[in-house]
């Protein structure tokens, strides 16, 4: 039943928002420190960490400096957590839609939204303010895209594709060229 899914899913991103006030975790001042002097130095290509390169590319600290600055730099954990929340319904919602493009059932694309949002990502990769879910939701949109494009032939969607690609690498690492190029030989 869909109505029973939409209640699941809106349970789990609801879960991730009662995350936004907990203590650091791991690494997560990593990214807040470099939005920070991001943000005070005013340069916007080069993350630095006290000072020094950090030697990450930027596309996460540009997502949340406008947040962080709407919330109050005080509250730039809270912008942070709350960006990695968003992006993780986004991805939830794209494999909502590729699961339905794919295999036409709405029902089995609610149930693959809520079983990527079970177990690691419900309990700490949905919430923590890393670069890996907006690494992810970059990859996983170019994948998609690639996929249906190819499937429908629609061509507006190779470029959504390698913009996500793009993003991914701007998100962390060169490495989601290697997972697009491999669904590409697919």
């Amino acid at each position: 039943d869909l109505d029973l899914f939409g209640f699941w899913f809106a349970l789990a991103i609801f879960s991730l928002l009662t995350t936004l006030w907990l203590p650091y975790q791991g690494e997560e001042a990593v990214y807040t420190i470099t939005s920070m002097e991001m943000y005070d130095s005013q340069d916007w290509f080069v993350p630095t960490q006290y000072g020094l390169n950090y030697a990450r590319p930027p596309l996460l600290n540009w997502l949340m400096i406008p947040l962080a600055t709407l919330l109050g730099w005080q509250q730039v954990l809270v912008a942070s957590r709350l960006l990695t929340v968003i992006i993780t319904l986004c991805t939830s919602l794209l494999l909502i839609w590729f699961a339905e493009k794919c295999f036409k059932n709405r029902a089995l694309a609610f149930f693959s939204a809520l079983i990527y949002l079970s177990g690691d990502v419900l309990f700490r990769r949905g919430w923590l303010a890393y670069a890996d879910p907006l690494f992810t939701l970059c990859v996983f949109a170019a994948m998609a895209c690639l996929w249906v494009a190819l499937q429908e032939k629609r061509y507006s969607l190779v470029v959504l594709a390698i913009l996500g690609v793009i993003a991914s690498f701007l998100a962390k690492a060169i490495t989601g060229y290697v997972f697009y190029g491999i669904t590409l030989l697919v």
